[in-house]
């Protein structure tokens, strides 16, 4: 059977959204960094990516829509010292107009390894009806020409789990019936 979890030098070729240092302040008891913060890593990548396809603050004030997350799968594959180098990068596997599925990986940098990954599903969500919705890119009359709906790097892959059927699409129309 083959393994699923992705190389380090695959992940490495991604866009880096997040670049740091370990801290000692990210140190537990147990002398490596704690799982908080590969949560908080990983979460800042997600946010990073968000941004860059224009959902900032400006945009949930222009619009009343932002973003709730739906489902988060963290999973750890090498521990992190205080003081090694990590980055974060992205891929989104599926979108759609209410939903985003995707993949954060966090690279320690120093001992060349996969440190862990973050599954996620967020949803746009009008924030007045707290209530899923179309995200404005996806609504023809606030479309710019030309516009594209996926940032630099995020183009949408295949999940690393070949064969697994999505939740996504059931997920979004779940969503959409309520």
């Amino acid at each position: 059977m083959e393994s699923s979890t992705p190389s380090y030098p695959d992940v490495a070729s991604l866009p880096t959204t997040l670049s740091r240092g370990i801290p000692d302040s990210f140190e537990d008891a147990n002398g490596h960094m704690n799982v908080r913060y590969h949560l908080d890593l990983t979460v800042h990548a997600v946010a990073t990516m968000l941004r860059q396809v224009g959902l900032t603050d400006d945009y949930r004030t222009r619009t009343g829509c932002g973003t709730f997350a739906l489902e988060h799968h963290l999973n750890y594959f090498a521990e992190v010292l205080v003081g090694h180098d990590v980055t974060a990068h992205l891929r989104l596997f599926e979108r759609s107009p209410k939903v985003v599925h995707g993949m954060a990986f966090l690279l320690d940098r120093t001992s060349e390894r996969l440190a862990a990954t973050l599954e996620f599903t967020v949803a746009h969500v009008d924030l007045g009806t707290r209530r899923v919705s179309l995200a404005s890119a996806h609504r023809r009359r606030d479309r710019p020409a030309g516009r594209r709906r996926c940032g630099p790097g995020l183009a949408r892959s295949r999940h690393p789990r070949d064969g697994r059927a999505t939740e996504l699409s059931r997920m979004a129309r779940a969503i959409s019936r309520r």
